[in-house]
């Protein structure tokens, strides 16, 4: 049972050190991690949160 969003370190361009982010964050940078292999379930999880993210812009 998740606790919570992921974080992950990211170094920032210009940046010698990583910093702890959250995965959602990424995401609005247009950063997704595949961590498994995509099958249709996860295409169409991906494809929903493109979408979302593209309607934002």
């Amino acid at each position: 049972m998740p606790i919570g969003v992921p974080k992950v370190p990211f170094r920032l361009p210009g940046e010698e050190d990583a910093v702890w982010i959250d995965v959602n964050r990424l995401y609005r940078e247009r950063l997704l991690f595949l961590g498994q292999h995509v099958d249709d379930e996860i295409a169409n999880q991906l494809i929903g949160i493109m979408m979302y993210l593209n309607g934002e812009d």
